[in-house]
């Protein structure tokens, strides 16, 4: 059984869009526009891998354009928004090298 990601609930109140919450604690949205996740798998059977395996999962990765512009239609403008955060680990990341200045496009229902 595959998941399908086409339909957008809506707030029974206002109408607005309704946000997946699982994206929300799943994946982080950089200021530049591109979400990362952490490596799949990384705590399953963590007792028989070699260490050097070990080391490699605690890094992220990041997503690609169709996987960034579906989490954007999952996730409404509040969570789009750039949060700053005190001794951000994530901050080295937060801006994008070796590239003009960029800025994502908005989702327009």
């Amino acid at each position: 059984m595959t998941s399908v990601r086409t339909a957008v609930r809506y707030s029974r109140r206002r109408g607005l869009p309704k946000t997946v919450k699982a994206t929300v604690h799943r994946f982080l949205r950089l200021d530049w526009g591109i979400y990362i996740r952490p490596k799949a798998g990384r705590h399953k059977k963590a007792w028989k891998k070699p260490d050097w395996i070990r080391e490699m999962s605690k890094y992220h990765v990041f997503c690609n354009k169709s996987q960034s512009r579906m989490i954007d239609k999952m996730r409404t403008e509040k969570f789009k928004k750039p949060r700053h955060y005190i001794d951000d680990p994530y901050a080295p990341y937060q801006k994008r090298s070796g590239m003009k200045e960029y800025t994502p496009p908005k989702y327009v229902p």
